[in-house]
């Protein structure tokens, strides 16, 4: 495995990695890698004020794999009985921050019940791995709230959740917060036909607009919201209307899960759209100012940026992102890969849309790649133009023509 390979996102040299790892001079590659690959393990006490008579333990390991466990126990060892939550939240300086929770009621000499409440929770997170040089600079900070049912409730969550993307928890530009442990759904207390405007698995927590996704929790807005505007009635969303499944049909052929689509008027990360998985089957195709009219929107989604492409471009280019998460067989990783890849255009840096010559496999482009060599082919653009004419729409002598004939109408990744 090469040394890139084992290294993490925000990591350019073996010298930063002796740093994070906090090895002195002279040390050998070898001593320096074991130690940056290590476990990350929190183990610590959960303590109340004095006088409180409920206490436990809990433990945190993470591992380079992305693998996650939280472990641990709360016990009343008095007359009262408790209601509680345990919330962590390790925090870093590149301001990608994550959480592990846990809940339950336990029994003291005044009801019959257990007096002890454990958990064990395991849950693989590639995020963690993409973030690994993150995790390993990251201070834990625990908080036990008892007496009302904390996670109990919709409210009670999103409340919390929404105080890690607007407090100093969340110091970083996206606002993404990993999750460890347990699916964000089930985090919040998710189902399927719980959300906000009748939108599964988006919420306003704290006064954020959130998504929660596969193994993180990710900052929305309404394009194009008035000011004092309540976000309830700001949010538009419905399904693929026919003329539109047409339209994508004439790229994507039948393989489109265009039963599973839900089109909203949302931008997330740099007020870019962006697709993801949601509660039960439903794909959130959030198109910001492309919602009305995705077949003729010329945008890029935000409608405070000018700059224009071709009418439906910016539709086919997140529909890509659909069919990635219908056709993927790994769908976490797919994921953690986009994210990270959106992560990384905050500071301006396109690269991550930008694609080599056709020739190699379609898997090996990264997801927004593969997305990007499809809506120019389409509309004829970027890498792709044509010098002899302007444009050359959906050309089957386009070299790049093979990925679409060859991977996305044969449901192929």
């Amino acid at each position: 495995m090469s040394l890139r390979a084992q290294l993490s996102s925000g990591v350019n040299s073996l010298e930063a990695v002796r740093s994070i790892v906090g090895v002195g001079r002279p040390a050998s590659l070898r001593d320096i890698l074991a130690r940056y690959q290590q476990p990350i393990v929190i183990d610590e006490p959960l303590v109340t004020p004095d006088g409180i008579a409920l206490g436990g333990h809990h433990t945190i390991t993470l591992g380079r794999d992305g693998s996650v466990r939280h472990q641990g126990h709360m016990r009343a060892t008095g007359f009262p009985s408790f209601t509680f939550g345990v919330r962590t939240v390790l925090v870093n300086d590149a301001g990608v921050p994550a959480v592990a929770i846990a809940s339950g009621r336990v029994h003291g000499t005044s009801e019959l019940g257990d007096r002890v409440s454990t958990w064990d929770q395991s849950a693989p997170n590639p995020l963690v791995a993409l973030h690994w040089a993150a995790m390993k600079r990251s201070r834990p900070e625990t908080s036990i709230n008892r007496d009302a049912d904390f996670f109990g409730t919709i409210g009670d969550v999103l409340g919390f959740v929404g105080s890690l993307a607007v407090g100093a928890v969340v110091a970083g530009p996206a606002g993404v917060c990993i999750v460890l442990g347990v699916h964000t759904a089930d985090l919040a207390g998710f189902d399927e036909h719980l959300g906000i405007a009748g939108l599964a698995g988006v919420a306003v927590a704290g006064g954020v607009l959130v998504v929660f996704g596969p193994g993180a929790i990710i900052p929305a807005i309404v394009a194009g919201a008035a000011a004092g505007t309540a976000v309830e009635l700001a949010i538009k969303h419905r399904p693929m209307e026919a003329p539109e499944r047409a339209f994508a049909e004439r790229v994507f052929g039948p393989t489109l899960p265009v039963d599973r689509i839900v089109l909203t008027n949302l931008l997330g990360i740099g007020k870019r759209p962006f697709t993801i998985p949601s509660i039960g089957r439903a794909i959130l195709v959030n198109l910001g100012a492309g919602f009305n009219d995705p077949i003729g929107y010329a945008g890029f989604g935000d409608p405070d940026n000018p700059e224009q492409q071709a009418p439906g471009q910016l539709f086919i280019h997140e529909l890509v992102h659909a069919w990635q998460i219908d056709t993927e067989t790994f769908l976490p990783g797919l994921m953690c890969e986009a994210i990270g890849a959106q992560l990384t255009t905050l500071g301006g840096n396109m690269d991550v849309y930008r694609y080599g010559a056709a020739g190699q496999a379609f898997s090996e482009y990264n997801p927004e790649q593969r997305a990007s060599i499809v809506d120019d082919w389409f509309a004829g653009s970027g890498k792709q133009a044509r010098l002899d004419e302007q444009r050359a729409v959906e050309d089957d002598s386009n070299p790049y023509f093979r990925y679409v004939r060859d991977n996305i109408r044969n449901r192929i990744p």
